[in-house]
């Protein structure tokens, strides 16, 4: 089974600041996954790194089901997005 490794930072001017980064690995698989972590108040960054193809929601209720409100990530493929206190991420493969 692939996973998605999503981790919360702190992104200061252009650099990223990983002493205080917090990683998880979520199941990619055909039901939706919610991380167990959200962002905390100093992080406003999201770097996600798919293991599969699949689709993302990020924000404090993520439906990665929702068609209008995911984003597909390929396979190996790893995005950053803002972030706000709160936030979390959900996961369902593409299938």
């Amino acid at each position: 089974m692939a996973n998605l490794i999503v981790t919360f930072g702190r992104m200061s001017s252009q650099l990223e600041m990983a002493s205080g980064a917090r990683s998880v690995s979520v199941a990619i698989d055909g039901t939706e996954r919610v991380a167990s972590v959200t962002a905390g108040p100093a992080e406003n960054v999201l770097t996600l790194h798919a293991g599969a193809a699949c689709w993302v929601a990020v924000g404090t209720s993520p439906n990665a089901e929702n068609a209008t409100a995911r984003r597909y990530l390929a396979n190996n493929e790893k995005a950053q997005f803002a972030c706000r206190s709160g936030d979390s991420v959900s996961v369902v493969v593409a299938s």
